[in-house]
């Protein structure tokens, strides 16, 4: 498996394009879905930490694999940090800017986002793996780790691009037609407080723990970063 690059949202618009079913709910108990928002947003000056596990490790290079995401955000900017088997990647939101480097590459790749301040604070506050979490996913009540969860859980479908050189190759015998490829996600979120307890999908586990010290989050974007917006934006400030 290729490195694992975190989910953003220029990686999640192709989604747009595949189909949503519910997946049968079998062992949560049968529950009104919730109303409001079903994962609540981070808020100023908040800090977490995911453990990830792979589902399946055999199928995924040790040193390449995800193992864990840790992140604080600020009023004005969110900072991730990924650690990998060998190497880490940063991730910065500032302004209208995603700033990400990525494991064994220390350059910078600025991505600019529209100026929308509704967008923004979504950014900030946010998990982009948990997106897809809404009304219509809602499976039921669920114990997760001990705790009371609302159990959420949904599948992709992938329907392949089949042309005429394709069917072809098909009909000669040299390749076997294209199936639908299959994605399924789970989310469990503490009914308590609205906050992730696990995802599952894309072949990872994620584990979340959400905290806001009394102490507040101090955050400052590294020069490099910024002269990476600076490049694309002179009036670029964080």
């Amino acid at each position: 498996m290729k490195n694992l690059k975190p989910l953003s949202n220029s990686k999640l618009a192709p989604l747009a394009v595949l189909l949503g079913l519910l997946i049968p709910q079998v062992s949560a108990q049968n529950d009104s879905p919730p109303t409001g928002q079903p994962v609540r947003p981070l808020p100023e000056n908040a800090e977490w930490t995911i453990a990830v596990t792979a589902l399946e490790p055999g199928k995924s290079n040790p040193n390449a694999r995800l193992t864990e995401m840790r992140g604080q955000r600020t009023k004005s900017l969110r900072h991730d940090v990924y650690l990998y088997g060998e190497g880490k990647s940063e991730r910065w939101i500032a302004g209208h800017f995603l700033l990400e480097t990525f494991p064994g590459d220390n350059v910078v790749v600025p991505t600019p986002y529209p100026r929308d301040p509704t967008e923004f604070e979504k950014r900030l506050g946010t998990f982009p793996e948990l997106d897809w979490v809404s009304p219509p996913h809602y499976q039921g009540i669920e114990e997760r780790d001990g705790i009371k969860c609302r159990l959420y859980a949904r599948t992709l479908v992938v329907k392949p691009e089949i042309d005429g050189e394709i069917r072809d190759a098909v009909a000669s015998g040299k390749i076997e037609m294209p199936t639908d490829i299959i994605y399924s996600y789970k989310a469990w979120i503490d009914t308590a407080t609205n906050w992730p307890i696990a995802f599952e999908g894309l072949g990872y586990r994620y584990e979340y723990q959400i905290s806001v010290p009394k102490k507040k989050v101090s955050l400052a974007l590294p020069s490099r970063f910024t002269q990476a917006a600076l490049e694309i934006d002179p009036n670029f400030s964080p």
